[in-house]
């Protein structure tokens, strides 16, 4: 520090020496951050500067305490606007009725050419639906019309599409056990809430009105990123939903997820249509709310498996117990015939 007049001699230390023509906004004279290291002004140093007409402040070793920093709250995520109510099939409109409409003539003309070329079509059991019941043809049709934004071309090829992807694999004939998530992976499959108590699960084509939304429900509980996630496979079975049932992706509730998923989605919620962000629903974000009053409240509880905390009133024996999945075939012959060999040996169970 020499070459000023009046300056005190103080040991050589390391660190780097700054000029300033005056201190700093914000500092009292003691102690203040300008950054990645701490500015000390020393009073003596500045007597003897003022001297001169120079004032020097020396950028002492970090032996200061720090001034805490605070750090900004993350910004809130963006308003979601309410959801638009859609009239329902029988309350549309006269500019829709007319594009509806106009979908179905051409609707039938479609039908009749891809069953005249593939009779195998006429037991799909869509067309076998919606042939039975306007009302069901009236709210496919309009699904895939308001998917296409009132584009009845579009809704003509998408209706097109997806005659030929069930048409050549056969979706009717798949069985349920193809759906089943294999034992490694926790067990478990997917059906429907009205599915037969003794058939295939699935949801009858005509047990009720046509289901306008499907409502997921993702429990994360045993999850990891490193075992049951087949990532292509959830790729294809999403491109497929999407592609052939339109409109028809409703609320998904997510529950006992864990953070990391949860940040990754606070990271790319931004970039998603308010649509989609306002059918996701973490189940539990808030606090304070049980698991059991959000599924109630978003899904219904006579609509919720007794499994989930819901109080369905469906006749089914299956549909309101939890998901029982179908033994192999015979399987209960077999436990007959076993127990009526026993009685007559004059055996008992113990």
């Amino acid at each position: 520090m020499g070459g000023t007049e009046g300056a005190v001699e103080r040991p050589r230390q390391v660190g780097a020496i700054r000029r300033l023509s005056a201190p700093p906004p914000g500092c009292s004279g003691v102690v203040c951050s300008t950054g990645a290291a701490q500015v000390v002004h020393h009073p003596a140093v500045v007597a003897g500067a003022g001297q001169t007409g120079r004032q020097t402040d020396e950028l002492l070793p970090l032996c200061q305490t720090p001034i805490p920093r605070r750090r900004r709250p993350p910004p809130p995520p963006p308003p979601v606007p309410p959801a638009t109510e859609e009239p329902d099939v029988e309350e549309l409109p006269p500019a829709e009725r007319a594009l509806l409409n106009a979908l179905g003539a051409a609707w039938d003309a479609l039908l009749a050419r891809q069953t005249g070329a593939h009779p195998s079509l006429a037991t799909d059991d869509l067309v076998r639906a919606v042939g039975a019941s306007a009302h069901t043809r009236d709210v496919l049709l309009l699904t895939y019309l308001r998917d296409a934004g009132g584009d009845v071309p579009a809704a003509v090829a998408a209706l097109a599409a997806t005659l030929t992807w069930r048409r050549e694999r056969r979706v009717t004939t798949v069985p349920a056990s193809a759906v089943d998530v294999p034992a490694a992976c926790g067990g478990g499959g997917g059906g429907g809430g009205a599915s037969p108590p003794g058939g295939r699960r699935q949801t009858p084509p005509l047990g009720g009105r046509y289901a306008r939304r499907a409502t997921a429900i993702v429990d994360f509980s045993g999850w990891s990123a490193f075992r049951n996630v087949d990532l292509p496979t959830v790729k294809v079975a999403l491109k497929l939903f999407f592609a052939h049932y339109p409109n028809r992706h409703g609320r998904i509730l997510l529950m006992h997820y864990p953070a990391g998923v949860h940040t990754v989605y606070r990271a790319i919620s931004p970039l998603l249509s308010a649509s989609v962000v306002r059918q996701i629903v973490w189940v539990g974000a808030g606090g304070g709310e049980s698991t059991v009053s959000v599924l109630r409240r978003e899904v219904g509880a006579s609509r919720l498996p007794r499994w989930l905390g819901g109080t369905p009133t469906s006749r089914c024996r299956r549909a309101s117990t939890a998901p029982r999945w179908p033994r192999r075939s015979g399987w209960r012959r077999r436990r007959r015939r076993h127990r009526g060999g026993a009685r007559a040996r004059g055996c008992r169970s113990q």
